[in-house]
C-alpha cells in the first residue's frame, strides 16, 4: 500500500485531524486497521472515518485491478451532522462503472417522531477515471463537491 500512496490519499491521524479529513480506520471502529482494508468480491476496498466536534464522515473506495492498475469503481460515502435540534445523514453511493449516482438523505428532529427522507438518483458525465496511485488525500472529497454537491445547487 505504501507504494501505492506516494501521492497522499492515505493520510495520518493527525494529519487528518488538522485538516479535517477522513484516515483510515477499522468499519467496527475497534482500532484493528487490518480491517480498513479488504478484498471482498474481487475488489479492494479502503475504509476511511473521521470525526469532527459536531460531526462524521466515512468513505468505503472500491477499486477493480483493471488496465494494469487499480481503477475506482466505487464509493460509499456517509456523513452526519448534528446540532440541539437536529441530525442529518447524508449518504452518497456512486458506482463508476455504470456512472450513476444514488443519494439518501435523512433529517430527523430530536425529541420528535419528524423524519424528513429524500432519495435521489442521478445519471453522470464523467469523463475521468480515478485511478489508487494518482489519488490524494482530497479526492474523495473532489468527488463529492463535483457530482454530488453540485445537484443541490
Amino acid at each position: 500500500m505504501a507504494a501505492k500512496n506516494d501521492k497522499g490519499f492515505i493520510i495520518s491521524p493527525g494529519e487528518a485531524y488538522e485538516s479535517g479529513l477522513q484516515n483510515l480506520e477499522s468499519p467496527d471502529f475497534d482500532n484493528d486497521l487490518s480491517k480498513s482494508i479488504t478484498i471482498k468480491n474481487n475488489t479492494l476496498r479502503i475504509f476511511t472515518f473521521a470525526e469532527l466536534t459536531r460531526s462524521s464522515g466515512s468513505s468505503i473506495y472500491i477499486f477493480r485491478y483493471q488496465n494494469n492498475r487499480f481503477e475506482l469503481i466505487g464509493l460509499e460515502n456517509q456523513n452526519i451532522f448534528a446540532n440541539a435540534e437536529y441530525i442529518d445523514t447524508y449518504n452518497y453511493s456512486f458506482n463508476f462503472s455504470t456512472k450513476k449516482l444514488k443519494i439518501y438523505n435523512l433529517r430527523e428532529k430530536l425529541e420528535s417522531d419528524m423524519r424528513k427522507e429524500e432519495k435521489i438518483e442521478k445519471k453522470l458525465n464523467i469523463k475521468e477515471s480515478y485511478v489508487l496511485d494518482t489519488m490524494l488525500e482530497t479526492t474523495g472529497v473532489d468527488i463529492l463537491d463535483k457530482y454530488a454537491h453540485e445537484i443541490k445547487k
